[in-house]
C-alpha cells in the first residue's frame, strides 16, 4: 500500500512538472501559435462566435479565409520575435471578442484534422481558460501513457523509456508537450509507442497483452492525428517494435502471429494519413514547395552534413541550435544545455551492451530514421542548417532512436549506472529544468531586459488568478526533482526479469550467437544458489527472487549425471 501511495505522489509530481511548463508561457507563445490555435477553433467546423464561414468576397482567398475571435488570431502579434518585450500587450488583445478574417489556418488540410477536433472540444468563450484546458489535456495523456508503461511493461522496457524521456525532454520536449501545438501528441506518441508495442506482441498474460494493444494504438493515433511526418515516424516505429519484439523473444511472436494484424494495419493508416495531408508535400517537394534558392545543392549537402549534431544540440536546449523555444527568440543558457549533455553522454556509454540480432537491427533503422529526416529535408528546398528545420521536427525520433538504446534484455546483472552518476546526472537534470523554467519565465513576464532571480518583482505579465510565478517555479521544480530523484534512484540498477528466463529465450530464439555468455551467467546464478557463502560473489545474491532456480538446479543434475557415469567408467 505504501509502495503504491508513493507511485501516485511521482505521477503527480510528473503532472506538476509539466504543470509548471503550462503555466509558464502565455497564449499563442508555441511555435506558430496562431495557426494552430485558429485551427483549434475551427476544428469542428464552423460554429457562431468561434469560427465562422468567410464572406462572399474571401471565399475564394488562397489559403481559405474564415473568421474567428481576435484574441485566437492576433495574440502573439505583438511580442512574437521580440524576445526584449513581454507578453504584456497580449492581455489586450484576449480581451477583445470581436471577429476577424484569418488565412492562417488549416482549412487546406495541411495537417490532419484529428488533433485539432479533439481539442476544439475544450474551447469556450474565455480564449485563455480554453487554452490552458487544452495544455493540461495533453499533459494528461503523456501522464496517463506513462503510467500505462509503468504498469505493464517489463523493467528494462520501462527503465528506457523512463530514462529517455527524463533526460532528453528538457527543455524543448518540456516545453512542446505542454503546449498548443500538435508536435506535443507527435512527441508523447511516439515516445510511447514502440514500447507498447513490443509489450503487446511479446506478452503472454492476456490482461498485459490487451492493455498494451490498448495504449499502443492510442499512441499511434496520436502521432498519426497530429502531424503528417508524426506518419511517418508511426511506421519507423512499427518496424522497430516488431524487431524489438523478435529480438526479445521470438518463439511468442510466433505462437502469436494474429497479434500482427494490429501493427500491420497501422502500416497502411500511416502511409493514408502520411498522402492525405498536404504537409506530406514537404518530404516530395520541399518545405518552401521549391528549391529556388539559389546555391550550389551538393555544397550545401555537404555544410549540411558537418551541421547535422545542431538540430540534437537544439533538442537538448543549446542557444542558436533551431531548438530555441517559443517563436524561437527564447534562447536558453549555456548551462541548460551543458548539464543535460553531459548526463545524455552518460547514458548513452553505460547503455551500450551486446543486443541481439533484431535489436541491433532496429536500433540502426533508428539511428538512420534520425539522421536522414533533417538531411532529406533541407536537400529538397536546397536550404543549409539554420533555414526552415527545426529541433522539434527531430525530437520524436530522437527519443525513439535513445528509447531503444536504453532499453533491451540485458544478460547480466552488473549495473547499468554507477550510484555516483545517478547522483550527479539527477542533480545535473534537476538543475537544468530549474534554469530552463526560469528563463522561460522571465522572457514572457518581464521581457529579458530585466534580469532577476525574483520571477514576482517587476511583474508586467501573468495570469489573472492562480499561483504567482515563482510559487510555479518552486513546486515545478521541487516536483522535476523529487521524478528524478525517484528515476535514478530505481532506474539502471539491473533487471527484473528472471535471468534464466531471459537468457533461455535469447539462446532458443537464436538471439545471441555466443551462447558461453549465458552459459556463464547460468553458472554464475546457480553457484550463488549452491554455494552462497562462495567468497567471490557478491552476498546480495539475486537468486532469493528465483524460485525457479531450483527446478534448473534439477534439470542440471539430470544432465550432469549420463557424463559423470560416462567418466566412471
Amino acid at each position: 500500500m505504501v509502495k503504491i501511495c508513493f507511485r501516485i505522489f511521482v505521477f503527480v509530481s510528473l503532472l506538476l512538472s509539466l504543470g509548471a511548463w503550462a503555466l509558464a508561457s502565455p497564449i499563442g507563445s508555441d511555435p506558430d501559435g496562431q495557426f494552430h490555435l485558429t485551427s483549434i477553433w475551427c476544428g469542428s467546423g464552423y460554429s457562431d462566435g468561434q469560427c465562422e464561414a468567410p464572406t462572399d468576397e474571401s471565399a475564394n482567398l488562397t489559403p481559405k479565409a474564415i473568421n474567428v475571435p481576435v484574441a485566437v488570431a492576433l495574440v502573439a502579434n505583438c511580442y512574437a520575435n521580440k524576445s526584449d518585450i513581454s507578453s504584456a500587450c497580449s492581455l489586450t488583445e484576449l480581451n477583445n471578442h470581436e471577429m476577424i478574417q484569418s488565412q492562417i489556418n488549416n482549412e487546406g488540410r495541411l495537417y490532419p484534422n484529428f488533433y485539432y477536433f479533439v481539442a476544439s472540444k475544450f474551447v469556450g468563450q474565455n480564449v485563455s481558460q480554453s487554452a490552458l484546458l487544452i495544455r493540461f489535456f495533453n499533459i494528461l495523456l503523456f501522464v496517463l501513457l506513462a503510467i500505462g508503461i509503468w504498469k505493464i511493461a517489463p523493467r528494462d522496457i520501462r527503465d528506457g523509456v523512463s530514462l529517455t524521456l527524463a533526460t532528453f525532454l528538457i527543455p524543448l520536449g518540456l516545453f512542446t508537450i505542454a503546449s498548443n501545438n500538435g508536435s506535443s501528441w507527435t512527441i508523447t506518441g511516439i515516445s510511447f509507442y514502440w514500447a507498447f508495442l513490443v509489450v503487446y506482441l511479446e506478452s503472454t498474460d492476456r490482461r498485459i497483452w490487451i492493455s498494451a494493444g490498448f495504449f499502443s494504438a492510442l499512441s499511434a493515433l496520436m502521432a498519426l492525428g497530429s502531424r503528417a511526418d508524426g506518419a511517418v515516424f508511426v511506421l519507423v516505429s512499427t518496424v522497430v517494435g516488431i524487431l524489438i519484439a523478435m529480438g526479445r523473444n521470438l518463439k511468442a511472436v510466433r505462437l502469436n502471429w494474429m497479434r500482427l494484424i494490429v501493427p500491420l494495419v497501422i502500416i497502411p493508416l500511416s502511409i493514408n494519413s502520411y498522402l492525405g495531408a498536404g504537409q506530406s508535400a514537404a518530404f516530395a517537394s520541399g518545405l518552401m514547395g521549391s528549391t529556388s534558392i539559389g546555391r550550389n545543392p551538393y555544397a550545401a549537402l555537404f555544410g549540411n552534413l558537418l551541421r547535422l549534431p545542431v538540430f540534437f544540440m537544439g533538442a537538448l536546449g543549446a542557444p542558436r541550435s533551431m531548438g530555441d523555444l517559443g517563436w524561437l527568440d527564447t534562447q536558453m543558457p549555456e548551462l541548460v544545455s551543458g548539464f543535460v549533455l553531459f548526463t545524455v553522454a552518460g547514458v548513452i556509454v553505460f547503455s551500450l551492451k551486446k543486443r541481439t540480432r533484431y535489436e541491433s537491427l532496429a536500433l540502426i533503422i533508428c539511428i538512420f530514421a534520425m539522421l536522414l529526416t533533417p538531411i532529406a529535408m533541407l536537400y529538397l528546398d536546397n536550404a543549409i542548417v539554420g533555414e526552415l528545420v527545426q529541433a522539434r521536427y527531430v525530437l520524436p525520433l530522437i527519443l525513439l532512436a535513445m528509447g531503444v538504446l536504453t532499453s533491451g534484455v540485458r544478460v547480466d546483472t552488473s549495473s547499468l549506472m554507477p550510484l555516483k552518476f545517478r547522483i550527479i546526472g539527477g542533480l545535473f537534470l534537476s538543475i537544468a529544468y530549474a534554469v530552463a523554467l526560469h528563463t522561460n519565465m522571465r522572457r514572457y513576464i518581464t521581457g529579458n531586459d530585466v534580469s532577476h532571480w525574483n520571477l514576482n518583482k517587476n511583474l508586467e505579465w501573468w495570469w489573472k488568478s492562480g499561483p504567482s510565478p515563482m510559487t510555479v517555479w518552486f513546486f515545478g521544480t521541487v516536483s522535476f526533482m523529487i521524478l528524478i530523484t525517484y528515476l535514478m534512484n530505481n532506474v539502471g540498477q539491473t533487471a527484473n526479469r528472471n535471468p534464466l528466463e531471459s537468457t533461455n529465450v535469447l539462446v532458443s530464439e537464436g538471439g545471441l550467437e555466443d551462447e558461453s555468455i549465458v552459459n556463464k551467467d547460468l553458472q554464475v546464478h546457480l553457484e550463488r544458489y549452491l554455494h552462497p557463502g562462495s567468497p567471490h560473489l557478491s552476498h546480495s545474491a539475486p537468486w532469493k527472487d528465483f524460485g525457479l532456480l531450483q527446478l534448473a538446479y534439477q534439470m542440471l543434475t539430470v544432465i550432469n549425471q549420463p557424463i559423470q557415469n560416462h567418466r566412471a567408467r
